[in-house]
């Protein structure tokens, strides 16, 4: 089955973005590559759900805005590797983030023969070294180096 989005991005054109690429489009949100006051960054935007009561969707998509905001400003501030948040807009359900060019951690994976692990991935600090831990659908851990994860496009 074929699943349809719909989005509109009319609205982040009263932030003044100019989008660039379509990065991205989840179950909960859409990424796009834009230009902002002269900078290439990431809008990630929160799509509403019809199914929804509009007043509980609203505020889901708000808190969870705020919330990734914070955690986001929490990473950054731990020394874990995060995109800058730049810009946060509740009410529009936007947060604005800083481009990273390269590869996204699922597509270096995959090409390195990982496509059939459930990846269970998170960053933590060993020995003031990043590291990624990735547990297969067995339950088997391994720890790989974060520079062996993510290549720039120019590395390719």
């Amino acid at each position: 089955m074929e699943r349809k989005t719909r989005f509109s991005i009319d609205k982040l054109d009263q932030l003044g973005l100019k989008v660039e690429a379509v990065l991205g489009i989840g179950a909960e949100a859409v990424l796009l590559r834009c230009r902002w006051r002269g900078y290439e960054v990431v809008a990630k935007y929160r799509l509403s759900k019809s199914y929804r009561i509009r007043e509980l969707d609203e505020s889901l998509r708000r808190n969870r805005t705020v919330l990734e905001a914070k955690l986001l400003a929490t990473c950054r501030r731990l020394g874990v590797p995060a995109p800058s948040l730049l810009y946060i807009e509740p009410e529009m359900y936007v947060l604005l983030m800083d481009y990273i060019p390269g590869k996204r951690l699922i597509d270096v994976l995959q090409m390195r023969g990982f496509q059939d692990w459930m990846i269970d991935a998170f960053a933590s600090l060993a020995d003031r070294e990043h590291v990624v831990k990735i547990k297969d659908r067995f339950g088997v851990e391994r720890e790989f180096p974060t520079c062996l994860l993510y290549t720039s496009d120019a590395a390719d």
